[in-house]
């Protein structure tokens, strides 16, 4: 199982490593942390991991799932430990008696060490919150749902699977927010898409938005829902806690304002930009940008 013990937390931990905010501190991580075998940690591993992540793949390419390596043996350098010839066999002859042989287990992509141990981690009790605005959806309108949250300062990212009733919508496209295009994995003709995300600053709360066809008259909330079907729903805090996500659905924005403007995306842009907005019944309406 290429996937057993990767989460998003090891991704946040290998871009620290490969943007040099935190490099990795053993030779055990920097092996785990070569996830396409290249005797490097580069952008490349990032990718391959990623998309194990999202479950668009089930395996490394150009690497096993686990390495093992002569427990005896003793790094000269961590920063090099890759451009190190460490022995993965161990060759008996004359064999007469017992013998010991010993292996440190590596496994590829697995930071943090998480497929290793023996209890689960501790469970925070406060759930990472994901807000979609509840709306009356009317059958062929189409709409740019945003997802958001105000809870990206105390966790360092989430991952999860997100469905939605393909007997209510039809899935059109995604718009990044905070994220961007490369943290989704999309499997239309299941109603699933999964998404990872991780950072250790915050600035706005919308995540992204999904555009969606209404198919019949019904309301958002009978639409989406979060699962672990394909990534599990985690969210992480600062030193890997791990945290259940939960889709909330709020009732104020438009029906206790009568409207709502929200942020243009993509920002910064070059020749275009979507402005989305509500209002309380259908009518003509004029954005003044200044």
């Amino acid at each position: 199982n290429h996937s057993e013990g990767i989460s998003t937390f090891d991704l946040f931990l290998l871009n620290r490593h490969i943007i040099g905010t935190k490099s990795l501190e053993t030779p055990l991580q920097m092996i785990a942390a070569d996830v396409n075998n290249s005797k490097s940690i580069t952008v490349l591993d990032l990718v391959q991991l990623r998309k194990l992540v999202l479950g668009m793949t089930d395996r490394f390419e150009g690497n096993t799932s686990w390495r093992f390596l002569d427990a005896s043996y003793k790094f000269a350098d961590t920063a090099k430990a890759l451009q190190e010839y460490f022995p993965e066999v161990l060759n008996m002859n004359n064999i007469s008696g017992s013998l010991k042989a010993d292996f440190r287990a590596v496994k590829i992509g697995d930071i943090n060490d998480s497929a290793l141990k023996e209890s689960p981690q501790v469970r925070s009790v406060e759930n990472f919150q994901i807000e979609i605005a509840e709306m009356e959806m009317i059958k062929g309108q189409e709409y740019s749902i945003g997802f958001s949250t105000r809870q990206l300062p105390r966790f360092v990212g989430y991952q999860f699977t997100l469905s939605w009733n393909r007997q209510l919508a039809d899935f059109l496209e995604i718009l990044p927010a905070r994220s961007s295009k490369e943290n989704f994995g999309l499997f239309t003709k299941d109603g699933l898409l999964t998404t990872t995300y991780f950072g250790e600053t915050a600035s706005g709360d919308t995540l992204f938005y999904i555009r969606m066809k209404a198919l019949s008259n019904c309301r958002a909330s009978e639409i989406f829902s979060v699962n672990s079907r394909i990534t599990p729903a985690e969210a992480y805090q600062t030193f890997g806690d791990i945290t259940p996500v939960e889709l909330l659905y709020s009732q104020n924005a438009y029906a206790m304002n009568g409207f709502e403007l929200w942020q243009n995306i993509p920002n910064p842009f070059s020749t275009e930009t979507q402005i989305n907005f509500i209002l309380p019944e259908a009518c003509e309406a004029t954005i003044v940008i200044q």
